[in-house]
């Protein structure tokens, strides 16, 4: 039986710096149909790409981390006609709460046929799952986890349960299991394969955060605003791009509203700025 490659994190981040354009496109997480300017915005931001090759998506209960995880799905797929990405998730909580479709988007204009969805419900699943990867017809080149420390819910923690170490080696396990078949699929295929995992914040940030750093270098981090208004940033070191957007949620749909963003890089000097949107400063 083939068996996964194991690679470290870092040959990851190691292997992103220099193959930039293979990292995550930060304008994949949205999507803009009707305002022309926030378009040219994110033409300008798919020109940047985050050198990592995996990403945490992290925020409060509600604030569109399953949408943001399909749009960029479905612009992945988009603009890459041959590939097919995988979405896992559970089942219930992804029928009680779906994605909602990017602006003028219809549900028959959707690439469904290459978007193959996983229904797993624990931990144990998960790494089964991943340890198997390579059983797969057809490799993925996008792998979603949406809410992944929710597949952990299940397991019992203290006296009768799993002890707080067992269960935090457990979800580290399940975390690299994750990372080989990514690295897997760099190498089976000769392409990128990028890795999304999304998780709920527990006050200002995810209860595993110090854990989830050790395998996926970048998070994305989102923040609530004014009524149905939130903001999601990352810097990302490797690449020196750094993103800022604001974006609001309705009962239909969850729309872009500004967008800002730079590239540092230190053998430079200063730092290259575009799509500049002068409503949303980076400096706060």
């Amino acid at each position: 039986m083939q068996s996964l490659l194991l690679c470290d994190a870092s040959d990851t981040r190691e292997a992103g710096r220099d193959r930039n354009q293979d990292g995550i496109k930060s304008s994949y997480f949205f999507s803009s149909n009707f305002d022309s300017d926030l378009q040219a915005r994110l033409a300008d931001f798919a020109q940047f790409p985050f050198s990592a090759a995996s990403a945490l998506l992290a925020g409060p209960p509600r604030s569109g981390k399953t949408t943001l995880l399909f749009q960029y799905a479905h612009n992945h797929l988009l603009e890459n006609p041959h590939d097919t990405a995988l979405v896992i998730a559970k089942r219930q909580r992804l029928e009680g709460a779906p994605p909602l479709l990017p602006q003028g988007v219809t549900k028959t204009s959707l690439p469904y046929e290459r978007l193959h969805l996983r229904y797993l419900d624990s931990d144990r699943e998960l790494r089964k799952f991943f340890a198997c990867i390579h059983l797969l017809e057809s490799l993925p080149s996008l792998i979603i986890v949406d809410d992944f420390a929710d597949f952990f819910s299940e397991s019992r923690v203290g006296e009768h349960g799993i002890p707080t170490k067992s269960r935090e080696q457990v979800f580290v396990k399940t975390l690299a299991l994750l990372h080989e078949a990514g690295c897997f699929i760099r190498q089976s295929k000769q392409r990128p394969c990028t890795i999304l995992v999304s998780d709920t914040n527990v006050g200002e940030m995810p209860r595993n955060l110090y854990l989830y750093q050790r395998w996926i270098p970048l998070s994305v981090k989102i923040k609530d605003g004014v009524g149905n208004m939130f903001t999601a940033s990352a810097c990302d070191a490797g690449s020196g791009v750094t993103l800022r957007a604001s974006y609001s949620i309705t009962a239909a749909s969850l729309i872009l509203e500004h967008i800002d963003g730079k590239q540092s890089n230190d053998q430079e000097q200063g730092s290259s700025a575009w799509a500049a949107d002068p409503t949303l400063g980076l400096a706060s």
